[in-house]
């Protein structure tokens, strides 16, 4: 013993500083359940170590998470990580605000965030229903890898404005589910109309997603840098997928889409889109290029990439029932929207009004079928109303669309 005596002070050292090294940059600290919890040590730690919550247990927000250099410091990135299990992982749970009222989101963002193995619920405990899960409010990078959100709010998931320009978002494993109240077709989409740098999807679930899957404003912009949307598959969304056109990197690949797209509201929206001025019918421009670019028709063909292809879309047949059922009952005329217009599109899609004939009024048409001049838009989604488990046992594999 005599012989440690030297040593002992350096071991008391070494134990202080070790636990000291608890808190500083890569390291993580397990926080207790509870309301406010998140709030408080955010507070006391910033971004100085990686936050993780229990499995199964309950974290009730109070106020806002503010995620800002004001709150983590200059340049910062929050991680909140929840554990890894095989059942229910930890929830974080929207509150009410000081004056009793729903919470506005959960997350307003100005620097950096990552999400993992959590389940996030836009609703409090009394029932109301938050806005918006995460608000992007500056050119931020956010993270979100095997998470759950439902409800996903009333209006965005991820919701932003033109002073997110520039941001990035990874998405992958996660589900969203019930994102938009649904009560109205403008209620509710997924992301906010801004201009993207990076919009990384995969490897998801997502179930009535909204108004628009990809938001804009009708088309003219934002001018997002790169699109990946890939492996997929999304259930019952409102409307359409894709409704801002001026992107530079575009790539909607090896999707599933069921039950999407009944929209009754697109001949009151026909003057907001650029084509109406052009004399093209809008059934025709709502699911992939309408190429305005500040006013001026883009000449063709454009060198921007775009590709859509390898994705198959099921429409149930008591769905295919409601356009043609809208139109027998004297009710507001209901279209149902395929990811593509063409020629063979089932003309109960339109309730039984005829509409122009795509080659004639849609630029698009055209391109999907010009290998030569657009080469980079490929067709082969024109596959409507097949069920796809029963399709594929029905034909050789290599008939499947997603076999290549």
């Amino acid at each position: 013993m005599q012989n440690l005596s030297p040593v002992l002070p350096l071991l008391l050292i070494l134990a202080f500083l070790s636990a000291t090294r608890l808190y500083a940059a890569g390291d993580s600290i397990t926080l207790a359940p509870g309301s406010g919890k998140i709030q408080t040590a955010i507070k006391q730690y910033g971004a100085e170590v990686v936050y993780r919550l229990q499995a199964g247990e309950h974290y009730m927000l109070e106020g806002i998470i503010s995620v800002s250099p004001q709150a983590l410091g200059s340049d910062k990135t929050l991680t909140i990580v929840g554990e890894e299990t095989d059942g229910m992982p930890a929830i974080i749970q929207v509150g009410r605000t000081a004056q009793g009222d729903p919470q506005r989101a959960m997350f307003d963002c100005t620097t950096n965030l990552t999400l993992k193995n959590l389940f996030l619920t836009g609703k409090d405990e009394e029932g109301a229903f938050c806005q918006d899960i995460i608000n992007l409010k500056a050119p931020v990078r956010v993270v979100v890898d095997n998470c759950v959100f439902d409800p996903a709010g009333t209006r965005r998931t991820f919701n932003a404005t033109s002073g997110a320009n520039g941001s990035s978002l990874y998405l992958t494993n996660s589900q969203i589910y019930r994102n938009g109240s649904m009560a109205t077709p403008n209620d509710g989409g997924w992301t906010g109309g801004m201009a993207w740098d990076t919009l990384w999807v995969e490897n998801n679930t997502l179930v009535s997603s909204g108004q628009d899957f990809i938001g804009g404003s009708f088309h003219r912009e934002p001018n997002n840098q790169f699109i990946w949307i890939n492996h997929n598959t999304i259930m019952w969304h409102d409307v359409w997928i894709k409704k801002s056109y001026n992107d530079q990197n575009f790539f909607f690949t090896n999707n599933l889409l069921h039950d999407q797209s009944i929209f009754p509201e697109l001949p009151r929206w026909y003057p907001f889109f650029p084509d109406f001025n052009f004399g093209n019918n809008l059934l025709c421009q709502v699911a992939i290029d309408t190429m305005e670019i500040g006013g001026v028709m883009e000449t063709l063909p454009s060198e921007r990439r775009m590709f859509w292809e390898y994705n198959l879309m099921y429409c149930s047949p008591e769905l295919q029932e409601l356009p043609k059922y809208a139109a027998e009952n004297d009710i507001e005329l209901t279209y149902l929207l395929p990811m593509l217009w063409d020629e063979d599109v089932p003309l109960s899609y339109s309730g039984g009004v005829e509409i122009a004939s795509p080659a004639d009024s849609c630029r698009e048409y055209g391109i999907l079928n010009d290998q030569v001049n657009w080469p980079l838009m490929k067709y082969n989604n024109n596959w409507y109303d097949i069920d796809p488990l029963s399709h594929c046992y029905q034909l050789p594999r290599k008939d499947c669309l997603w076999v290549t």
